[in-house]
């Protein structure tokens, strides 16, 4: 019995404590109820209810480029900016991202992702992006595995919408559970109490 015990506390530590998995991301599940800790840049942004996507979670992001028409291209985010990678070092981030009636007019499309970018004393260096969702979609893990580059000495971690052209587009973008880190995010697991609800 003892070592049953044993067993599960190890298992425990290696799923959820990883001390290498330390999300570096400030209010990455917006539970402050606002953006606090990220900056916007051409988007509108709200705090809205997390329709329960995440265990525990209350709230989530949503982005829109209401009101950010251009053309032919626009773009928007909230960043954060972090100073802690080293060149050559390992780079993770990942997001939980749902899209509602994201799109353009005129065939013009509207996408939502996450993007690394890699700066030098404010030149762009590099950057990575995840995959990019558009239209209607549930909840949809993003994820972005990358190395730092030579010389970069700051990275930044965007939440993105991008309007490849014209005006007029119409949608939300929703961010949850954001994580950026030096390895992948420990796996999280329903919330107990509502995995075993009588139904």
């Amino acid at each position: 019995m003892r070592s049953c015990a044993v067993f599960l506390m190890v298992l425990c530590a290696t799923v959820f404590c990883r001390a290498d998995s330390f999300n570096l991301a400030i209010n990455p599940d917006f539970e402050s109820g606002d953006s606090f800790g990220w900056g916007a840049w051409a988007v509108r942004e709200d705090v809205v209810m997390a329709e329960n996507h995440s265990p525990g979670g209350l709230f989530c992001l949503r982005l829109s480029l209401e009101g950010r028409e251009g053309g032919p291209f626009s773009a928007g985010a909230l960043i954060q900016e972090k100073k802690v990678f080293k060149e050559n070092e390992k780079v993770y981030a990942s997001a939980w991202v749902k899209t509602e009636n994201l799109k353009g007019k005129a065939g013009n499309e509207v996408h939502a992702f996450i993007k690394l970018e890699f700066w030098k004393d404010g030149t762009l260096i590099d950057s990575a992006a995840s995959e990019k969702i558009t239209g209607d979609n549930g909840w949809t893990f993003l994820k972005i595995e990358t190395t730092a580059p030579e010389f970069s000495n700051v990275t930044k971690l965007l939440l993105m919408l991008e309007n490849s052209g014209g005006k007029g587009n119409t949608g939300y973008a929703y961010f949850d559970d954001v994580y950026l880190g030096k390895t992948a995010a420990p796996v999280k697991v329903e919330n107990i109490n509502r995995a075993f609800a009588l139904k």
